[in-house]
């Protein structure tokens, strides 16, 4: 494949993740790429095989069709077998904390939980499979944004709205970015009341064969997880997301987990 082909399946991949954020205009779409009217308007064209994409005719806008929506639920399908190769291990990490744990994935410029073993105290905290959450927001999000690529996580990062959801929300840029970098170094991320007050919670990054960075979180009442107790928990989560790791990569190469 020649260098003028493959840029323009980096044109197009960058095309459908801004509609991927929402409807835009062709101006909207050759100002946010940098490319002229012209060039965007031809790889639009292009992608309205399969119905990949479709053009609004009330607005002028062009939107992610059918054909994308087949594609996404292909991967759903897969997040889910993922999912169920993780679940020796959540079920293992569930067992020994009596906590909430979840995995997460990033969808667009949020992430979403695909797998939940809630806690059997009476008094818990859970996010519940499908639910999305802004990735500011909370441990998981911190942990996928911090381990995602450089330049992508760069690029989500411009897209963020801040909006907070809670006092303890981080609500600008600067400081997430400062919290990233934190999260970066030590290898996990924690959160206090950031989504729900009262809440704690601590995650991990699971980084998949494919390249793709989920998070494997534990969440809590925060006067249950106390420092301390997050402190003792988060080597045992480091530990499980590893053993998640390679059951994965096992699996992806058709071989026995180990």
């Amino acid at each position: 494949m020649n260098r003028e082909r493959v840029q323009v399946i980096e044109r197009a991949t960058d095309i459908l993740e801004i509609l991927a954020e929402g409807a835009a205009t062709l101006t909207e779409i050759s100002s946010r790429t940098g490319l002229p009217k012209g060039t965007a308007f031809r790889i639009l064209s292009s992608l309205g095989y399969g119905d990949r994409v479709l053009k609004d005719p009330l607005t002028n806008k062009y939107v992610l069709g059918p054909g994308t929506w087949r594609l996404a639920q292909t991967a759903s399908d897969a997040l889910g077998s993922l999912a169920l190769i993780a679940r020796p291990e959540l079920t293992s990490l569930w067992q020994a904390t009596a906590e909430t744990i979840t995995l997460n994935i990033r969808m667009g410029l949020e992430r979403v939980c695909i797998a939940e073993l809630r806690s059997p105290h009476p008094l818990l905290h859970t996010a519940g499979v499908g639910t999305r959450i802004p990735l500011h927001v909370g441990a998981s999000g911190k942990v996928i944004l911090a381990f995602t690529e450089e330049q992508q996580r760069e690029r989500i990062l411009d897209c963020l709205t801040y909006e907070p959801i809670t006092p303890a929300t981080i609500g600008h840029r600067e400081q997430l970015v400062e919290e990233l970098a934190l999260v970066r170094q030590r290898g996990w991320a924690e959160s206090i009341g950031e989504r729900i007050p009262g809440a704690a919670g601590v995650a991990v990054p699971v980084c998949g064969a494919s390249g793709l960075v989920l998070s494997l979180s534990l969440l809590g009442p925060a006067e249950r997880l106390t420092p301390e107790r997050r402190s003792e928990l988060t080597p045992l989560l480091l530990e499980t997301a590893q053993a998640i790791e390679a059951r994965e990569k096992a699996a992806a190469a058709g071989e026995s987990p180990p």
